[in-house]
This record gives structure tokens, C-alpha cells and sequence, in this order.
């Protein structure tokens, strides 16, 4: 009935206000009962306003193991567009095949930055518990499982490109040609890359990131574009001298990064960590 309607609307906001106030009761207990035992026991942080200033010494570690980090994300961010830029000289094909292809090898690098980060936190372990043989055998499992993993991949890659390059856009024989040409040559950055990123993964976790980073800004600004811009338009290959900057600059940074890593002058953090370690 109306009058029955009209009750049941009248009945809503205070069932909800008493709903809310039900629930916002309980949850003020529960915090009082928190603080009150945090003042009375000999709680880490005391919640003073001057504790909620940041610490320098422990922001400037912070800030001196992720800046490079930053850095390396920024710069190859930059080489990406310079690249697109460079493809797109070329033609709207070639910027379609290079888009195209590109998300294949970025699905397929997938288990090498996951490896790769994973062998950085286990070093890092490894390396706080002073077990450094562990770390470097750690390393290598990492480089062994991510070649076999990546070798797979590309083989799968060179043995089917067209299929692949298909997914995309089957009916313009142009594209796939483009891009036949493209995957065949870009591909085999990923055999590359394993060595570069488990190595460059012992080296963050000991400490270096500034190596690692610094490795691969210059792999993508001082190897990778020129490599692209020379092979690409100078020499005249087109998509296939775009497609090799990326496992030249690679297999560069890997040679760099084994010989860093044979040299062992990683280890310098550790040393100092062992300095810092008996002091205290």
C-alpha cells in the first residue's frame, strides 16, 4: 500500500545511520585499544611529529640504488621514440611491421626480466648472508635456464615468422614481407640477452647499480641508434638494419658485462660491506 511505501522509505536512512554507526563503533575500540598498547610498550616508532622526518642517510641510499634505475627507464624510453621516428622515415609499413613484431619480442623477453630480477634479489641474499660463491652459482642456473628458455623461443621465432607476423594483418603481403624481415633479424636479441641480464643482476645485488644501469643507457644511445641509423638508412638495408641495433647492442653490453664480471670489480661493494660489518 502507499502508506506502507511511504514507512519503508522513512525506515532506510535510519537503519543506515544505524548500520554506519554500528561499524564505525567497533573500529574506533579496536584503534584506541592499538594506541593505548602501542604508548605503553617500548613500540620502534613512538609516532612523535619529529619521527615522521624522512631520514637523509637512508633517503640517500634510497635514492643512490634507484635513481640509476630511473635514469635507464628514461633514456630507453627516449631511444624507443627515436627509433619510431626512424622507422616512420621509411614508410607506414615498416612503423606497422617494427609496432607488430615488437610485441612479440616483448612477450617473449618476459622470462628473461623476470629471471633477471630474481637472480638480483636471490645475489642480494646471498650476499647479506656473506655467501657470495651461492650468489655467483645463482647467477650462472639464472644464465643457463634464461638461454635454453630464450634459445626455444627463437627458434620457434626464425622457423615461423610469417605465422606470426599473420596474427597482425594476413591480407597485405607488404606488411608480412616487412615483417618476416623484421622478427628474423630482431629475434636474436634473445640470445643476448641472458647473459646481460643475470649478470647485470649480481651486480645490483652486490651493490652496482650504477653499472647496470649506465650499461644499458649506453647500449640503447651509443650502440643501438647509431647501429639502426647507419645499417637502416645509410648503408640502405631498411627494416632488416633497424631489426639488427637491438642484438648488437646487446651482444655488445654482454661482452662488456662478462668482462666487468671476470675483472671483479663488483665485488668493491661487498668489501665495503664487510668493512662496515666488522666495525660494528
Amino acid at each position: 500500500s502507499p502508506a506502507h511505501k511511504s514507512r519503508s522509505k522513512n525506515c532506510r536512512p535510519i537503519a543506515a545511520r544505524n548500520c554506519h554507526s554500528a561499524t564505525k563503533e567497533p573500529i574506533a575500540s579496536a584503534s584506541s585499544d592499538a594506541m593505548d598498547f602501542i604508548s605503553k610498550s617500548h613500540f620502534i616508532f613512538d609516532f612523535k611529529l619529529r619521527s615522521f622526518a624522512p631520514h637523509r642517510q637512508a633517503l640517500a641510499e634510497i635514492l643512490k640504488l634507484s635513481l640509476p634505475t630511473t635514469l635507464q627507464n628514461a633514456v630507453q624510453s627516449l631511444s624507443f621514440v627515436f627509433l619510431t621516428a626512424l622507422a616512420s622515415s621509411l614508410g607506414t609499413s615498416v612503423v606497422a611491421a617494427t609496432g607488430s613484431i615488437g610485441k612479440f619480442i616483448g612477450l617473449g623477453i618476459m622470462p628473461s626480466i623476470a629471471i633477471g630480477n630474481s637472480v638480483s634479489a636471490m645475489c642480494a641474499q646471498n650476499f647479506g648472508a656473506g655467501q657470495e660463491q651461492r650468489a655467483i652459482h645463482c647467477m650462472k642456473v639464472g644464465i643457463a635456464m634464461n638461454f635454453l628458455m630464450n634459445a626455444a623461443i627463437c627458434l620457434v621465432l626464425e622457423l615461423f615468422p610469417r605465422q606470426f607476423a599473420s596474427i597482425y594483418n594476413a591480407a597485405d603481403p607488404e606488411f608480412l614481407d616487412l615483417a618476416v624481415k623484421y622478427l628474423r633479424v630482431f629475434c636474436l636479441d634473445l640470445l643476448f640477452v641472458p647473459f646481460l641480464g643475470n649478470i647485470c643482476g649480481l651486480c645490483t645485488g652486490a651493490g652496482h647499480t650504477m653499472f647496470a644501469s649506465g650499461l644499458n643507457m649506453l647500449s640503447s644511445v651509443v650502440v643501438r641508434i647509431p647501429v639502426c641509423y647507419v645499417f637502416g638508412i645509410v648503408l640502405g638495408y631498411g627494416i632488416t638494419g633497424i631489426g639488427l641495433g637491438a642484438p648488437m647492442a646487446s651482444a655488445c653490453s654482454s661482452v662488456v658485462a662478462v668482462i666487468y664480471y671476470l675483472s671483479r670489480r663488483w665485488r668493491g661493494g661487498l668489501d665495503k660491506l664487510a668493512v662496515d660489518k666488522s666495525a660494528e
